[in-house]
This record gives structure tokens, C-alpha cells and sequence, in this order.
């Protein structure tokens, strides 16, 4: 067999993060099947091997192409990819979101809630107040702002699905992406591997309430699991409304570190 390298360069490219990659090119010949002249190139230029560019050192994290030379059957052209970044680092990242109109179902309304008693993180049984909108006990629905964004990060090893698994369902607990402490609710991820790149795609998704922290209105119930209501006069007109209403934090705040930081995107 024969592993011959064409050329050497210096030069190459710079990632979102800041890292170089270069790329070396090599034939490889004579095989007249691709998988052996692939596994001849492994065998010369093996996945970890380093080169220095400049004072830096380039790994080879196994990213690779190649080319058949037109008219020559077993001679194979292979480009390898070395780069500084380190194993298991972003290589890139990349965000997108919509916001739009959907519904929720609530027993009171205000324009702003303001700081609730007890805090959105542990929120106290406090009656909220607001403007009763149910009708004889039963919520109704208005028109609420749904935010939702998504976060894209590509990653030369695999990534931690533990410590991303134990994010799920976690609101931010320090201010992330632009959204306030708590307003940020991390939905859950999936992922991809690339084997032309050599790159893992992790998509993280998130939802953000900017308004109530993403905690729910209760409205009291008597030992029959009936709302307790209220009766109300408006314009001599009788009628019942939840009498005391509250909210509850099903989402806990976590530390969003393992997350990728892009840019501030929530919206304003």
C-alpha cells in the first residue's frame, strides 16, 4: 500500500469558539475498494495523531473526506481534519425561536402581578387578587404570549446526556440568554451525529414566561375537590367566581452552566 501526503499548509480556519483546523491531504492507492483504501488511511494517519500549526497543536479528531483521481480506479484522495479545539468542545453554535399567540386557562387576570408573596421560585398559598374571569368556578381561556427558542451546538465528542437529562424541566436559576432568573424553562434536547463531519448536533429547547415565571393558577377546592366559590354582584346581576385562587411552581431553578451560552435572545 501506499499513503503518500500531497501537501503541507499552515493555513486553514477559525471556528465560533475561536479554534483552528487545517487540513492535510493524502492518496492513497492502489485499492480498488473504498473501505480498504478508508481503513489504510486510519492505519497511516491514525484518530488522535497531532501537528503543530505554529505554536498550537491540531488533533486528528477522525473528520475526513475524499475523492476518487477520474480514470485511475484504485488511487483515492483523502482530506483530513485537524483542529485545536479540545475533545468534547462547541464547535459552533447556532439559535432560532418564534414567539406566538396561544391560550391558557386562569381564574384571575392583571396586567402585571408584580413580585408575588413568597417569590415565584416557592410561591405562597396567598391569594393572588387580579380580575375574576371564571365562570362559576371554571377557568377560562386568554390570550397569553408563547415564546419558545432553540439552541444548537455542535460538539466533536459525545455529549453528557446525564447532566442534560438532569436540566429537563429545570427553570434557570441565574439570568440566561437575556431572560431573568426563573423566566427560562428548559425544555428538553435531542441529537445527531454527522459522520461526513465528524460532529455531534445537540438541539436544546426552551420556553420562556417572562410574566409568571411559568407557575400555574390553583383555584382552592372544598374536601369534594369542588372549587369554592363566591358570590358576586356586578350591575345587580348575580354570579359566582373562585373565591380564593393561587399559584404553584411545578419547575425548579438549576445552575444552566452545562448549557450553551449563544447571545441574549429572549425577546424584550
Amino acid at each position: 500500500m501506499t499513503v503518500k501526503e500531497t501537501f503541507k499548509t499552515e493555513g486553514g480556519s477559525i471556528n465560533a469558539t475561536g479554534a483552528n483546523s487545517i487540513t492535510r491531504t493524502f492518496m492513497v492507492f492502489p485499492y480498488p475498494a473504498f473501505a480498504d483504501a478508508d481503513a489504510a488511511m486510519l492505519s497511516s494517519v491514525a484518530v488522535g495523531t497531532t501537528y503543530t500549526l505554529n505554536t498550537e497543536t491540531a488533533t486528528f479528531t477522525g473528520t475526513r473526506s475524499w475523492s476518487r483521481v477520474e480514470g485511475q480506479g484504485g488511487v483515492w484522495q483523502f482530506s483530513l481534519q485537524f483542529t485545536t479545539a479540545p475533545a468534547g468542545s462547541t464547535a459552533t453554535i447556532q439559535t432560532q425561536g418564534n414567539t406566538r399567540a396561544t391560550t391558557k386557562q386562569v381564574w384571575r387576570t392583571a396586567s402585571s402581578w408584580g413580585d408575588i408573596a413568597g417569590g415565584w421560585n416557592n410561591p405562597s398559598p396567598a391569594d393572588i387578587g387580579g380580575k375574576p374571569v371564571d365562570s362559576g368556578g371554571s377557568p377560562t381561556s386568554v390570550v397569553a404570549v408563547d415564546w419558545r427558542f432553540e439552541t444548537i451546538e455542535y460538539k466533536n465528542a459525545f455529549p453528557f446526556l446525564d447532566a442534560l437529562s438532569g436540566l429537563v424541566g429545570k427553570r434557570n436559576g441565574e439570568d440566561y440568554e437575556g431572560g431573568l432568573q426563573g423566566t427560562v424553562l428548559y425544555l428538553g434536547f435531542s441529537w445527531s451525529y454527522d459522520t461526513q463531519n465528524g460532529l455531534w448536533a445537540i438541539r436544546h429547547q426552551f420556553a420562556v414566561d417572562k410574566k409568571q415565571y411559568h407557575a400555574e393558577q390553583v383555584a382552592m377546592c372544598d374536601g369534594n375537590g369542588e372549587v369554592l366559590k363566591l358570590k358576586r354582584y356586578d350591575d345587580a346581576i348575580e354570579s359566582y367566581n373562585a373565591r380564593h385562587v393561587y399559584f404553584v411552581q411545578p419547575f425548579e431553578t438549576a445552575d444552566f452552566s452545562a448549557l450553551p451560552d449563544f447571545a441574549p435572545k429572549v425577546p424584550e
